[in-house]
């Protein structure tokens, strides 16, 4: 009887935790992004994950808010900065710097824009055009470097940097 009794409680033991599984699927998108969802999805393998009394999973149905859900197909954007080039010195004792970058494609979709960093810092808001005009630069090294953003203002190409070196004369020097 007892052992009657044991293999019953083992028997619904194991029906239990059978239970307490819950299905989960995961796919990689063709940009290598890892989904997982509670729900089948085209190309999506099955796995049984048990559940743990500590854990409780969050699950979507893999579609998160992106420039794709919104009707744009994203591309591969190159970003270059044409203006100024690599390397040079610029001469201003005002300190002004202008800035000219492009992409390819060169039709980026309504709503991108593009971002001017300077030295790891953010100097400009979002624009439609990749042309920048900057004032009162200190003199010394700076670091350039062109965003496209989409529209959400997630970074999506970047262009790289740009080493310009501004000489502008000081007080100290009457102005030579």
């Amino acid at each position: 009887m007892a052992v009657r009794k044991l293999a019953l409680l083992v028997l619904l033991s194991l029906s239990a935790l059978a239970v307490s599984a819950s299905q989960l699927y995961t796919w990689t998108d063709e940009n290598g992004v890892v989904h997982y969802s509670d729900k089948p999805v085209r190309g999506a393998s099955q796995q049984v994950q048990p559940q743990s009394a500590n854990v409780v999973p969050r699950l979507n149905d893999g579609v998160l808010p992106s420039s794709a859900s919104q009707g744009i197909k994203p591309q591969g954007f190159k970003l270059a900065i044409r203006t100024p080039n690599n390397q040079q010195t610029i001469r201003d004792n005002l300190g002004r710097v202008s800035v000219a970058g492009g992409a390819v494609p060169q039709e980026v979709p309504q709503g991108f824009t593009f971002r001017l960093r300077m030295d790891g810092q953010v100097v400009s808001e979002p624009t439609a055009e990749p042309v920048f005009e900057l004032i009162n630069v200190n003199r010394g090294e700076h670091k350039l470097r062109l965003e496209l953003l989409d529209p959400l203002g997630k970074v999506i190409a970047s262009s790289p940097t740009t080493t310009i070196y501004l000489h502008r004369s000081t007080q100290a020097s009457g102005g030579r």
